[in-house]
């Protein structure tokens, strides 16, 4: 993942730049005073475009030229693609400077700069898969797959773009009773029939991604089964989901009596970790995966393919020391859970119940 710093001295003097192209790209990324593209560089036969970003400093020194203090450190991040290539931006700051908050800059922890940060949101929260991300970006799946699995262990300090707006105070006060898994309030928020103002970033991908899977099926084993799901994420996460908790509690609440009820279908047996394709497997960010692979969790085997897939897979991880090759294998073994969801309930259930604790 990148967004390490680079070494100052290995970047100064290794581009060279015509006046066009940066005046262009000065442009293109609304680069304010007193910041200037002073090179750009193109790599891997013209795919990847790597632009060098530094201010320019006003004041003059001997015989009038420019006294520019040398660079002390320089960030690199990924931003999004210029005409079709991967483009890098590598930002030069020098003694006593801070970055502005600009779409061009980025996090430190992401390697992503924020224009890029709140376009993959958005593309996952609109459905978006990690390989597809990878191929239209250009970008390693296991950059991706880290990015994801950040989000979806965060807090809700990241928003996107399309919510960053004013938000109500949630209601002060003791923490509000969460409905029960069987309440009719969680099968309403999966249909979408309830709005739901969400502040976690991690709650917006998990409840898109839920109704998006209710509305490709009419199942009520697997919609019954999707609103525990629900109810079991808030519960993990009370401390952390209070405001969208404290709306869920409100529209639990008893209705008058005039008011009708919202329509719910009959009550059903829930769909189990057993029950074949009932079963959910956990997505590919989830941290059960790597302790599956390293051995860290006993699973009970029925499924003689599988023996022989995690047997290979445990004996080639303890030899890998690249964090890609990792990723690649971890894929391979979250494929395989999902190709043959029908036959492994027994072992995707005990899956399920290592998240659950």
């Amino acid at each position: 993942m990148m967004g390490a710093d680079v070494d100052c001295r290995a970047a100064q003097g290794a581009y060279v730049t015509p006046a066009s192209e940066a005046s262009m790209l000065q442009q293109v990324l609304g680069l304010p005073q007193p910041w200037h593209v002073v090179a750009v560089q193109e790599a891997s036969g013209g795919t990847v475009l790597t632009v060098r970003i530094e201010s320019r400093s006003p004041s003059r020194g001997l015989f009038g030229r420019r006294s520019q203090p040398p660079l002390r450190r320089q960030l690199r991040w990924e931003h999004l693609p210029l005409a079709g290539r991967r483009c890098q931006l590598v930002v030069g700051l020098r003694e006593g400077e801070t970055l502005p908050a600009a779409p061009w800059v980025g996090e430190h922890v992401d390697g992503y700069t924020r224009a890029l940060n709140r376009w993959l949101v958005d593309a996952l929260i609109a459905g978006a898969t990690l390989e597809q991300l990878a191929l239209l970006l250009g970008l390693p799946y296991a950059d991706l797959w880290r990015f994801k699995f950040r989000l979806d262990q965060s807090k809700g300090e990241a928003v996107p773009a399309a919510t960053a707006h004013a938000m109500p105070t949630p209601p002060t006060g003791a923490r509000a009773a969460l409905p029960g898994p069987h309440a009719p309030v969680w099968a309403e928020l999966l249909h979408g029939r309830v709005p739901l103002e969400v502040r976690s970033l991690s709650l917006r991908l998990l409840l898109s991604k839920l109704q998006r899977e209710a509305r490709l099926h009419g199942d009520t084993d697997l919609h019954t089964h999707a609103a525990t799901q629900l109810h079991q994420y808030f519960a993990r996460n009370a401390a952390a989901l209070g405001f969208e908790a404290a709306q869920v509690s409100t529209w639990h609440a008893p209705q008058p009596a005039h008011v009708a009820a919202p329509h719910r279908p009959p009550p059903t047996v829930a769909a189990t970790p057993n029950s074949g394709l009932d079963a959910a497997v956990p997505d590919v960010s989830d941290p059960v995966w790597m302790a599956l692979l390293h051995g860290q969790r006993d699973l009970e085997v029925r499924t003689f393919g599988l023996k022989l897939l995690l047997a290979r897979l445990r004996a080639q991880i303890v030899q890998i020391r690249d964090d890609d090759a990792r990723m690649i294998k971890l894929v391979e073994l979250h494929r395989y859970f999902d190709r043959n969801r029908a036959h492994l309930g027994h072992e995707i259930g005990q899956l399920q119940r290592w998240r659950r604790h």
